[in-house]
């Protein structure tokens, strides 16, 4: 069986100062799967300002957390909610994107988020 080799970046868009807490309220009601690791969605500050940042070694699935169920399957709706909390706290557009390839082999993964303050969640990619 063959390995997906991804990898998923962000611009780190800057976030508004006073949403630090209900940022990290979506981030936790999430989780960010992976095949070998998982991503890291985390906010950090650089120079002054309050930024998202998300990356890593795989690709950019979501799945809700559920209390009574040990694994939730990642959906793209669950992305999609995710990112729709998360716009009204945003100073600047988000971009998350993810690319890989199973062995070097056709089809290649390549998919773009965009996220716009004002609420609205474009996905792009190969198998759209």
């Amino acid at each position: 069986m063959a390995t997906l080799v991804a990898t998923t970046v962000s611009n780190s868009p800057t976030l508004k100062k006073d949403s630090v807490d209900e940022i990290e309220d979506i981030i936790d009601q999430f989780e960010f799967w992976g095949t070998h690791s998982q991503i890291e969605v985390t906010t950090e500050n650089f120079d002054d300002a309050l930024r998202l940042v998300i990356r890593g070694g795989a690709d950019f699935v979501v799945s809700e957390k559920a209390e009574d169920v040990t694994e939730t399957a990642p959906t793209p709706e669950a992305a999609q909610k995710f990112l729709s909390e998360l716009a009204p706290h945003l100073e600047e557009k988000l971009v998350i994107q993810s690319v890989g390839t199973t062995k070097c082999r056709f089809p290649a993964l390549a998919k773009q988020w965009t996220v716009d303050p004002d609420g609205s969640v474009s996905r792009e990619s190969f198998d759209w």
